[in-house]
């Protein structure tokens, strides 16, 4: 008797990488990049304002942040975020498109 249970094993929960970037272009670029070359799941939001309506529904894996964002930088979202409980252990990427200065 063949007891093998493949048709009955659990599917496999998808991860999702949560994309906060304003910048139309690069957000579309980092999405497709995603889903085409790794098993994760990309949702992109253009502001922090519209990141903070869903990160409910979302329920992000890992979060990739846009630190020139405007109306609410890159910081100032983490900040809110991370002053949440449930996700303080959320981790985070903090990535810039803009050249900084340094002096």
């Amino acid at each position: 008797m063949d007891t093998d249970n493949s048709a009955q094993k659990e599917p496999i929960a998808v991860k999702t990488v949560f994309i906060v970037e304003d910048d139309e272009t690069i957000g579309a670029l980092l999405v497709q990049t995603i889903e085409q070359e790794t098993p994760y799941r990309a949702v992109l939001a253009s502001d922090g304002f519209q990141a903070l309506k869903m990160l409910p529904t979302v329920q992000p894996d890992v979060l990739l942040l846009d630190y020139g964002l405007p109306d609410m930088n890159g910081l100032e979202f983490y900040d809110t975020i991370h002053a949440v409980k449930a996700l303080k252990h959320l981790p985070v990427l903090i990535v810039s498109a803009q050249a900084v200065n340094g002096q």
